[in-house]
């Protein structure tokens, strides 16, 4: 499985979310200098998704915003779910308004 991940570092705090334009966003406190965001974006989508670091592999993007990660020995479905969840309204709040 892979997830394309835009990645926002120098942030205040690290996340694993999804913008306005429904793409899975990665904010890390790290600067991306010397793999430290690549390195904190992997330990970010580890803890999302409940998987070990060696599941994670940095395929496409290295110095660049946008990257591809693929996931190794992991439940699609449970993946999807815990993605699906990220992008539920959190704030009580109705999309409908």
């Amino acid at each position: 499985m892979r997830l394309v991940v835009r990645v926002k570092p120098n942030a205040r705090r690290n996340a694993l979310s999804f913008d306005d334009e429904g793409r899975l966003v990665a904010s890390v406190a790290a600067p991306p200098r010397e793999g430290a965001a690549n390195d904190a974006v992997r330990r970010v989508i580890a803890e999302a998704l409940g998987l070990t670091l060696r599941q994670i592999t940095l395929e496409r993007g290295a110095a660049a915003r946008l990257k591809t990660f693929a996931l190794h020995g992991v439940d699609e479905s449970r993946v999807a779910a815990v993605l699906a969840g990220l992008r539920a309204p959190t704030d009580g709040r109705s999309s409908t308004a």
